[in-house]
């Protein structure tokens, strides 16, 4: 038993791993080589199909989550999906307009950041402190 569910569990997650991936052979159109044109047109997506016709239909909405995938069970869940599909380019028929209320909620938040990152380090002068020989992590900082 401890074996069928070993291999349940690794098949679930090759499956996940080709969605995931055809997902990107599909709709990638970054190059417009023979190779590409192929994989846009005979990809198949296996599992992402109901993915792919949920953020058709509805963008990258999460409130789909439980109707589409596990995500307790999901490695990259529905937000790796939407975020392929986004940054693909992925075309959706949801295109909902913010009111001038959210717009207004959003250029204070990004102000916010911007205020809040003025004191940030930069990744190299982090880098300097994590590769300095004084350096040493809080005791406990690392749970096992």
């Amino acid at each position: 038993t401890l074996k069928d569910s070993v291999n349940r569990l690794c098949a679930e997650i090759w499956d996940e791993i080709r969605s995931f991936l055809a997902v990107h052979y599909r709709f990638n159109t970054r190059l417009d080589t023979p190779f590409w044109r192929h994989c846009r047109k005979e990809t198949a997506l296996h599992g992402a199909d109901p993915i792919v016709a949920f953020y058709r239909e509805n963008g990258p909405n999460l409130l789909g989550n439980r109707g589409i995938l596990e995500p307790d069970r999901s490695t990259f869940q529905l937000e790796g999906f939407f975020t392929h599909l986004l940054g693909m380019k992925v075309p959706h028929d949801r295109m909902d307009s913010p009111d001038r209320r959210m717009e207004l909620w959003m250029i204070n938040h990004q102000k916010m950041i911007r205020e809040r990152l003025q004191g940030a380090l930069s990744v190299n002068e982090s880098l300097r402190y994590f590769n300095h020989p004084g350096w040493s992590w809080m005791p406990g900082f690392f749970r096992v």
